[in-house]
């Protein structure tokens, strides 16, 4: 992958402040693979698309969907440069364990985010559970829907059915139904009676959950303290709360509800060159008030802290740039 300094260059030629050395380079590319259509990732990387292209204006940034869980494997196959994960998969994919089947050797870290992502168990308050032990209990034909497939929101999901000895075979054993539609496919289908419960992680609230609770009452599922200490030993998830007045408080009765959640963290390829990392870390932060503002919630990711405790090893540009601003020793 050619400097990133090397696209600014080309940018200056026309006005003669710097000699023609890269003249005929060719256009600079990044792949960003990131989340669903349209989610909160997608909206986030397109910002932090629109931050590098202001910094060097010859980059072609081509921004696709992905989901959590394959991305690592797709930077490690080459599919892209940059990415998007949660901590809990960056860590999986080095041991690996599930739902990792190889280690990927060709990812590191960018930084921690810093985000909270919790898990968001949701139920229609007509679907007669109030825990998952009841689930377990009373073996209900529950039209569960987990998140598409290679998302946080289906694992997260999985890895808690399972604290409770429950699977997703037991489900359809029941004669209940599992669905891996998008998110917008989910809230049309909460809205239409067609599912009973579902999986959501991701950070602050969720438009698409918004929209299916018009009109329709829905609860969050707790997952307790014991539970939430079974996650954190097996998968590393670490205990969270949706606070009493997440959603108006509609889902939550007005009291906070616990849950596990993670933090996100963005990926590039191992093999990336080292003073591009560093370029694109440097105009990253140069532009970040504007991405934090199309996007609140990564306010969190600050060069003061996102070197701390990565989940893939830093990149060595990464290392070097946080070492220059952010403190890192």
């Amino acid at each position: 992958m050619k400097n990133l300094m090397k696209a600014a260059a080309v940018a200056l030629l026309a006005v003669g402040l710097v000699t023609p050395v890269f003249a005929e380079a060719a256009p600079q590319k990044i792949k960003a693979i990131s989340g669903t259509v349209g989610g909160v990732w997608f909206v986030g990387q397109g910002a932090m698309g629109k931050a590098l292209t202001s910094a060097f204006p010859n980059l072609e940034y081509n921004l696709v969907a992905g989901g959590s869980v394959g991305n690592p494997i797709r930077i490690d196959k080459k599919d892209g440069d940059i990415s998007i994960t949660q901590k809990t998969n960056s860590i999986a994919a080095q041991v690996p364990s599930d739902p990792y089947k190889k280690k990927l050797n060709n990812v590191r870290s960018l930084g921690i985010i810093g985000d909270s992502t919790p898990l968001s168990i949701v139920v229609r308050d007509d679907f007669p559970i109030y825990t998952l032990d009841d689930l377990a209990q009373k073996k209900l034909a529950v039209r569960l829907a987990t998140g598409p497939n290679g998302t946080t929101s289906q694992s997260f999901g999985k890895w808690t059915l399972e604290a409770y000895g429950i699977t997703l075979q037991d489900i359809q054993s029941w004669g209940g139904r599992i669905f891996t539609n998008n998110y917008d496919d989910v809230s049309n289908m909460v809205k239409d009676g067609q599912i009973d419960m579902f999986f959501f992680v991701g950070p602050g609230e969720a438009g698409w959950i918004r929209d299916a609770a018009i009109g329709v009452k829905l609860r969050f599922i707790p997952i307790p303290a014991e539970k939430a200490a079974i996650l954190k030993e097996k998968y590393g998830l670490a205990p969270d709360v949706h606070p009493a007045s997440k959603y108006g408080g509609e889902l939550s009765g007005g009291k906070d509800v616990p849950t596990v959640g993670d933090t996100s963290e963005f990926i590039v390829r191992a093999d990336m060159s080292e003073q591009d990392v560093y370029d694109i870390l440097k105009a990253c932060f140069d532009g970040w008030d504007d991405v934090v503002l199309a996007y609140p919630v990564w306010k969190t990711f600050t060069k003061e802290t996102a070197w701390q405790n990565p989940g893939f090893p830093l990149h060595p540009g990464a290392e070097r740039f946080y070492k220059e601003f952010g403190g890192m020793k």
